[in-house]
């Protein structure tokens, strides 16, 4: 045993592991300790970046949307026109408009045009409001592309209810506008606390309401028309709901001169209304026919060549072989006679002829334009068969589109009776 000691402590190899390939355990967790700590550290450092950057991309996308948000509203500050601003109240500050003559009161924007538009004799016919945010010296209903028309026009007519003349003016758009022409129906409201009928119109050459109310005697036809881009339409519309709201009527005690005057011939039984500023012996217009018998003449004369005149004419029927004559045979000889007198006048030329089929009372007629050598329009009406007459109508119109209207108008409301 002794021995085996002593070689022991001399470096004998023996069975055990030898001191330097031995790991203590405190060791190893320390070691483990540190790695941990080195991991946290660096995931710490990483989510701290991480979120500095966050932060300073936020503020970097906030300034950039800042700035674009102020860029853009520079711009439209600078290239949008300005608009109509409705107030809170705006009779307050607005402008008021009272016409004895129409007798009717309502107030508009201060920033927009007044028109009062006139017929011959110089009598206000109605009054308009146009605005629109671009210059509007030249600007009138017809040549509007940005902006509202709000116009009131009272109306002498023969209608007796307020639907009878919302029909005919809703029809009168779907014959204007075209196929892709919306027009809602006929819906009842109130003005100054009169009954009223009201209806809208979109996609006609902008967008229009219009309604209808009675008082003294008179119709009075109300259009809010307005054009320009979704949101500034609306606006425009908003303002002119705002000026129907301000309307208002004279007192029913006032009585007011009708501007228009009946005619009635008894022996043609022959009736219509017209202007009274028409007059019957201020021009002369040429006979239709030959044989025409002149029932009455009715014009106005702006100067000594330029007038507006028509003139209604009377011619008993004829018989041929014990028959009365057809309204289309009298008007192919009629026809055929002025082609007759035009060549004669004009060394054989033949005469440029317009025909068009026309309404004349609800009863169909034909005008002729070109036909005749003396430059006047021929009208012949297919009143009934069992007439004793033919009638037909000479017109000479120098004014242009305004006589025209008076004559739709007087047209419209012409009668003739059976005999």
């Amino acid at each position: 045993m002794e021995q085996n000691i002593i070689s022991n402590k001399l470096g004998t190899p023996t069975n055990e592991v030898p001191l330097e390939n031995i790991t203590l355990p405190e060791i190893s967790e320390k070691e483990e300790t540190i790695k941990r700590g080195k991991r946290k550290f660096q995931l710490m450092l990483f989510i701290l970046l991480g979120l500095i950057g966050t932060v300073i991309l936020s503020i970097v996308l906030i300034k950039l949307i800042q700035f674009i948000q102020l860029n853009n509203k520079k711009n439209f500050e600078t290239t949008e026109p300005p608009i109509v601003i409705i107030e809170e109240n705006p009779q307050e500050s607005w402008i008021q408009y009272d016409n004895p003559k129409i007798k009717i009161k309502f107030k508009y924007p201060n920033n927009a045009k007044l028109i009062e538009n006139k017929n011959f004799e110089g009598d206000i016919r109605n009054a308009e409001i146009i605005y629109s945010p671009k210059a509007m010296e030249n600007i009138d209903g017809t040549s509007l592309i940005d902006g509202f028309v709000f116009r009131i026009t009272p109306l002498s007519i023969t209608k007796i209810d307020l639907d009878s003349v919302t029909t005919v003016k809703r029809e009168s758009f779907y014959a204007e506008c075209g196929p892709n022409v919306e027009i809602s129906s006929s819906r009842p409201t109130m003005i100054d606390g009169l009954d009223a009928r009201t209806f809208d119109v979109r996609n006609c050459t902008g967008d229009f309401n219009v309604t209808y109310t009675n008082k003294f005697g008179l119709f009075y036809e109300i259009v809010q028309l307005y054009r320009g881009d979704v949101g500034f339409r609306q606006q425009y519309m908003n303002t002119t709901e705002e000026m129907v709201k301000s309307i208002s009527f004279y007192p029913d005690e006032i009585v007011i001169e009708s501007p228009f005057q009946d005619f009635y011939n008894n022996n043609y039984n022959l009736k219509f209304i017209y202007p009274k500023e028409l007059s019957s012996d201020c021009c002369i217009v040429a006979n239709p026919t030959q044989n025409a018998v002149k029932i009455i003449t009715l014009g106005v004369k702006e100067s000594e060549n330029k007038q507006g005149v028509f003139g209604i004419y009377a011619e008993r029927k004829k018989r041929i072989n014990n028959e009365i004559i057809t309204f289309d045979k009298y008007v192919q000889e009629q026809k055929n006679n002025l082609i007759s007198d035009y060549k004669i006048v004009n060394d054989g030329k033949e005469p440029t002829i317009v025909e068009e089929l026309i309404k004349i009372g609800g009863m169909s007629a034909t005008r002729f334009k070109g036909l005749s050598w003396k430059g006047n329009d021929v009208i012949f009406i297919n009143v009934t068969s069992t007439s004793n007459y033919f009638y037909s109508i000479s017109i000479d119109n120098s004014l242009g589109e305004g006589f025209e209207n008076i004559l739709n108008d007087i047209f419209n409301s012409m009668t003739f009776k059976k005999r």
